[in-house]
């Protein structure tokens, strides 16, 4: 199968990265650019379960320094692999396992200036839409301000599907701080799969003083 310009531009620059970093560097760097080499090696395999142990491994390397990279290298992926389906004739081509890594590493970013570009992209209804929701899964397991406000946001959103991945994600961080805004799901007119979430969140962190509101 033919790879993208936006793949082929990234595998050389990966490339590259990967042969400069690996020259005698130790710990963190070391992980990284030896996950940048299975990327290089896998990313383009035609075996999906190959594809997604090189979304893991970036997943599993990154730390702050290298975040913006990973975040890089899984939006690629992700718009690759959801091209896959050619329009939705082929969707048996998408890789479940490769959507799914590409949702736990995200998960795996910490630094602000990643996290910004994540939200830049899930706000952007340029972006293809199930683009946009994968990332907004993986943002069910980021602390961040403003992360929070985009998925509160998404709540609102007039399309269903984005209004179920938000809850999701928002149910996935479990804080406390969140309960108004589940509660207030319950009560409006929302999808009852974002309803039966919301209930989930509030069960996993709420207390008694839910009860009265519900």
């Amino acid at each position: 199968m033919k790879r993208g310009l936006g793949m082929i531009f990234l595998s050389i620059t990966v490339l590259a990265l990967a042969n400069g970093v690996a020259a005698g560097m130790a710990g963190d760097d070391k992980a990284w650019a030896e996950a940048l080499a299975l990327w290089q090696r896998n990313s383009g395999s035609k075996d999906g379960p190959e594809r997604a142990a090189a979304v893991e491994a970036v997943g599993n390397a990154t730390y702050e320094k290298r975040d913006v990279q990973c975040f890089k290298l899984i939006h690629v992926m992700l718009q690759t692999e959801l091209n896959r389906d050619k329009g939705g004739k082929k969707e048996e081509e998408v890789s479940n396992a490769v959507l799914e890594a590409c949702v736990g590493a995200i998960r795996k970013i910490t630094s602000a200036e990643a996290i910004d570009q994540m939200v830049k992209i899930a706000r952007n209804k340029g972006e293809a839409p199930r683009v946009r929701l994968y990332i907004v899964w993986g943002m069910g397991g980021i602390a961040n301000s403003g992360a929070d406000k985009l998925l509160a946001e998404l709540c609102e959103d007039k399309n269903p599907s984005f209004q179920i991945a938000a809850v999701d994600s928002i149910v996935e961080r479990g804080t406390k701080e969140q309960l108004p805004l589940l509660l207030k799901i319950l009560k409006d007119n929302h999808p009852w799969e974002a309803k039966i979430s919301a209930l989930a969140g509030i069960d996993k962190f709420g207390d008694e003083s839910c009860v009265e509101p519900l």
